[in-house]
């Protein structure tokens, strides 16, 4: 086993438990939903949370691949999967029988989602830049910013906005970058091979 593959062993663990949060999650608000209304905006904050761990799961794989193992990487990584296995233990409550509806509670619950996939991005983003020491100004890294910054903005939309529309059109516009860049993903010559 590499020193890649060991890292990307351990962080993709990490990364599978906060998956695995929102998988039990949709689950058990499932099964009451005859006693519980669904709504609509936690499942599409549960489907952008997933989609933004993936690009996590995929930066680690492209990103770090040529990256030195350290023990700072690790910790790194772990410090991002620790904050995202944060943010997605409150994308559904734990107690679903106190709550109306999970739009309720995504009202009351949301900031830590939120600031929790902010700082991850920030911290990936950070990381990458000083890990691979690229050009700041070249065409995958203007890209990547003007992604960065979209997600930011559109995060921080929704911490403060306690209009349920501007919220699911801001987490719409985040879920369709994702699905643009899974379907450009198809198109890119992969690296390494």
């Amino acid at each position: 086993m590499s020193p890649f593959e060991f890292f990307f062993s351990f962080y993709g663990l990490l990364l599978a438990l906060s998956v695995a949060v929102i998988a039990a999650g949709l689950v058990k608000a499932l099964k009451l939903h005859g006693a519980r209304a669904i709504g609509w905006l936690t499942p599409l904050l549960a489907l952008f949370i997933l989609f933004d761990i993936a690009s996590f799961w995929a930066w680690a794989w492209t990103g770090l691949r040529d990256a030195p193992f350290s023990y700072g990487l690790m910790i790194l990584g772990m410090v991002i999967a620790l904050i995202y296995f944060f943010a997605a233990s409150f994308v559904f409550p734990e107690d679903s029988e106190t709550w109306t509806s999970l739009d309720e509670h995504y009202e009351r619950r949301k900031r830590f989602v939120y600031l929790g996939v902010i700082a991850s991005n920030a911290i990936s983003y950070v990381a990458t830049l000083g890990i691979n020491r690229a050009d700041p100004f070249s065409a995958v890294y203007m890209t990547t910013n003007f992604y960065f910054v979209a997600l930011v903005a559109t995060l921080l939309v929704n911490c403060f906005t306690r209009n349920r529309w501007v919220n699911g059109a801001m987490l719409l516009i985040n879920l369709g970058l994702y699905v643009y860049v899974a379907l450009l993903s198809f198109k890119l010559p992969h690296p390494g091979g």
